[in-house]
């Protein structure tokens, strides 16, 4: 008996917290309990060989598929052709064409269900955009947040039923990931950070509060991992206060977990998230953390789980929390275990699969 097909719905695969998320979830997933594949609604991108290596097809829609009716239009062409049995929709854009498609192209049957998960705090709250989604949400069999703070702002804006809106922790395979040992500081302490350069992610912030520190706080090093249309204007902003021995910026890296041993502290600076991948695999891999308490980061860590929480939009208090974290060894030891058992506790991948 043939596995029943599941369809991830993307915008694409390039290097992203969700899109990690998605790569794990499917290669957990297919020849288990489905057969898995990928559709891009804009492109492909740089983890393509990843799902190709699980055995996991990638397409993506034609170039002239322009515009929300555009996508909806072909993406269900597709999707009649493929005839999945779970059609799993990530984020805005997929959430609408995926819904809309099966209106306007009728794909699929009674047993056809429809999943969407929202993978961060809602990036775009333009009344016609919630007016559409909501009108389309009743499509979907059950509407996942990754955090209970998306969860309670999909609910108040009425994105999904609350009785079918669940919360699904993202996680980590802890298999891949080994708590690093624990050093001195001999060699300068170094802090990490790995996201998207884009606003919402706060790459300035850190870069900022790094500046307030650097000529005080001893031997300092900042390697930022990750890619994105503000890299430039970064590289200008590290010039500019003279950081350009202090701050390194790696591009986006496939394997991050070398970059990660070699640290000592992880710092999040984001204006917003959901619940971030690459703060999970800090913490799997024993880093202690200093990070905004925005979305669901201050379910995911804190005092006593692995680190410091600190407001958002403050370089000041981002950089008083890395002096303290970094100057306190006994700190820093506690919130490194802390960390780990926080991932082992609530944020291992195979409860993430069990619980989708």
């Amino acid at each position: 008996m043939s596995l029943p097909r599941i369809i991830h719905v993307l915008g694409s695969v390039e290097h992203g917290g969700a899109e990690r998320v998605v790569l794990d979830l499917a290669a957990a997933q297919h020849g288990v309990i489905g057969e898995c594949s990928v559709i891009c609604l804009e492109r492909r991108g740089a983890l393509e060989p990843e799902f190709t290596r699980h055995g996991i097809p990638v397409r993506s829609l034609p170039a002239s598929a322009r515009g929300v009716f555009g996508m909806a239009w072909h993406l269900g062409a597709q999707l009649r052709d493929a005839n999945p049995r779970v059609v799993h929709a990530h984020n805005i854009a997929p959430h609408i064409a995926v819904a809309l498609s099966r209106r306007l192209r009728g794909w699929g049957d009674t047993t056809t269900r429809l999943i969407y998960t929202e993978h961060g705090r809602l990036a775009d709250d333009r009344p016609t955009i919630l007016a559409l989604r909501r009108w389309l949400s009743g499509s979907y069999h059950a509407t996942i947040a990754v955090s209970q703070d998306v969860r309670d702002q999909l609910v108040a804006v009425g994105i999904g039923s609350p009785d079918r809106t669940y919360v699904v922790l993202n996680g980590v395979d802890l298999r891949r990931f080994v708590a690093r040992p624990a050093r001195a500081h001999a060699l300068g302490r170094r802090i990490i950070s790995v996201g998207r350069l884009s606003p919402i992610k706060g790459p300035d912030l850190l870069i900022d509060a790094i500046a307030l520190i650097a000529d005080h706080a001893g031997p300092l090093h900042l390697t930022m991992v990750g890619d994105g249309l503000m890299r430039e204007a970064l590289e200008a902003q590290v010039e500019r206060l003279g950081l350009g021995d202090v701050v390194t910026f790696a591009g986006a890296q496939q394997d991050v977990r070398p970059l990660l041993r070699e640290a000592d502290l992880f710092v999040l600076p984001s204006r917003s998230e959901g619940v971030s991948l690459a703060l999970l695999e800090a913490m799997a891999s024993g880093l202690p953390v200093v990070a905004t308490a925005v979305g669901g980061t201050p379910e995911v860590t804190g005092p006593g789980h692995g680190g410091l929480l600190v407001p958002p939009d403050d370089p000041s208090a981002l950089a008083e929390a890395m002096v303290t974290m970094l100057g306190d060894a006994e700190l820093a030891a506690k919130e490194s275990i802390a960390a780990r058992r926080r991932v082992e506790e609530a944020f291992s991948l195979d409860a993430t699969v069990a619980a989708y």
